[in-house]
């Protein structure tokens, strides 16, 4: 697919001297101090022009970070995913497993971490590789705020103070196959799963002048997600080749948290009944299942002029449930259901959609207007009551390259997009989100349509080292 997909995406050959095609390296770092410090971090590989094997383990209570939410972007797109697709990034980026990678301010970290990868070539034209990431650490955290409350009759300031202990464990696992059968055609197939498991034990302490409330916040946070996804291009003439992509992704999440407190919280909002302790239980299940596919062809009309036309659909079907009850003393449940609270959201949304692209080249820039058609049907479920949208829209796109020469580029990239609301958005009924928090979502919400635009300049040169 060189010079058809617009990526800067670049192959190495790397050729081995005879007597150093098979080779060990690595080190291994070991350190102990005060305060009962420790570390342990080796990385071990090995390379054959057939198997490569790598190896990287940390064990480590000195606040260093194993594996932070840069890595774990790294593994979803990179900092490209960001100007790709903005909300995808800040969806991923407000996680419950990025919340707990992104934690750098801690009274104390235990990290425990360890990697496997492994390639290996089993036929000439086939490879075969996969990696395994292990990561488990214990995180302690404390702050101390002092909020002004100003906008009201008799102004007043609380003293904050919140504690944490945070347990993160989480295992990723990929198998990708490579078949390239010949320089016509090409065959990849990969298999991702990821397994997490993360709870904490938070305190929170308000002292104002007229209540002193203490807050126990307990959660534990279950989730896995296993995605496919095959991609095949084949050259079928000299003017057309085609590729096929189909992803399939399956996610469940099961959260669940508990507030303890000595008072009343969220007064007149929860139907709480009187009693020693306040025990609020919220329980959710989310699992949602997506397929997207897409066919392209791409046709070359001559040296100057390619016509690409693709068709693909994008599906998915969530269900969403959530319960929010007062466990009493005595045994009994209290139900927040006649307060507007707890959900049972089913969401079907289907996308198809027709693209064209022209692109041409006069003199040193590049030109690739499109057009994509999309018809949207999307349906939503809250218990018994059911109601179906449909919506068609038509979305542009402008890209331009200017190549002045190989180390000088300037790209200009313009896109209209569509982003429609996720299950948390639509399901219209109340749900805790903390202890002075929580929002409701509205099944009426369709689609914003808003712009991006990306301008890009590139300047390279080794002679003055720039």
């Amino acid at each position: 697919l060189k010079g058809l997909q617009d990526s800067e995406d670049m192959a190495m050959n790397i050729l081995l001297k005879e007597d150093k095609k098979k080779f060990v390296f690595g080190d291994v770092e070991v350190g102990a101090g005060i305060e009962e410090r420790y570390l342990l971090h080796p990385n071990l590989f090995y390379y054959s022009p057939k198997t490569n094997v790598n190896f990287i383990g940390d064990l480590n209570n000195q606040g260093i970070k194993s594996f932070s939410f840069s890595d774990y972007l790294e593994f979803e797109g990179g900092f490209g995913k960001l100007l790709d697709d903005a909300g995808s990034y800040f969806s991923l980026f407000n996680s419950d497993f990025a919340q707990y990678l992104n934690n750098q301010d801690f009274t104390d970290n235990i990290n425990q971490f360890g990697a496997l990868n492994i390639r290996q070539s089993i036929l000439e034209n086939t490879d075969i590789s996969g990696y395994l990431i292990t990561s488990n650490s214990k995180t302690e955290t404390a702050s101390t705020t002092l909020n002004a409350y100003q906008n009201i009759a008799e102004p007043f300031t609380e003293d904050r103070t919140v504690t944490n202990n945070l347990n993160n464990f989480f295992t990723i696992g990929k198998v990708t196959i490579d078949y390239d059968s010949s320089y016509k055609e090409d065959l990849a197939y990969n298999a991702f799963v990821k397994v997490t498991n993360n709870n904490s034990n938070g305190l929170v302490n308000t002292v104002s002048p007229n209540r002193t409330n203490t807050i126990n916040t307990l959660t534990d946070v279950r989730s896995i997600n296993f995605k496919q996804n095959v991609t095949y291009s084949r050259k079928l003439s000299k003017a057309h080749t085609a590729t096929l992509e189909a992803t399939y992704n399956f996610e469940n999440d099961k959260p669940i948290t508990e507030w303890l407190t000595n008072q009343q919280i969220l007064q007149g909002l929860i139907p709480l009944e009187d009693d020693t302790v306040f025990n609020i239980l919220q329980t959710k299940k989310s699992r949602s299942h997506n397929f997207n596919a897409i066919i392209k062809d791409y046709w070359v009309l001559n040296n100057f002029n390619h016509l690409y036309t693709s068709m693909g659909v994008n599906t998915s079907f969530n269900n969403f449930f959530n319960e929010n009850v007062q466990l009493l003393s005595n045994g009994s449940v209290n139900n927040f259901n006649s307060a507007g609270f707890g959900n049972d959201f089913g969401y079907q949304f289907i996308d198809t959609y027709l693209g064209l692209e022209y692109k041409f080249q006069v003199g040193i820039a590049t030109f690739k207007p499109a057009v994509f058609y999309h018809g949207y049907l999307w349906r939503t479920q809250q218990f018994e009551n059911a109601e179906t949208f449909t919506k068609n829209l038509l979305l542009p796109q402008f890209t331009t390259k200017v190549e002045f020469n190989n180390s000088e580029k300037l790209n200009f990239r313009y896109r209209l997009n569509a982003r429609f609301p996720g299950i948390n958005q639509l399901a219209n009924n109340f749900i805790l989100s903390s202890f002075n928090n929580f929002f409701r979502g509205n099944n009426q919400l369709e689609n914003q349509l808003y712009h991006t635009a990306l301008l890009s300049y590139y300047k390279f040169s080794l002679f003055r080292n720039l």
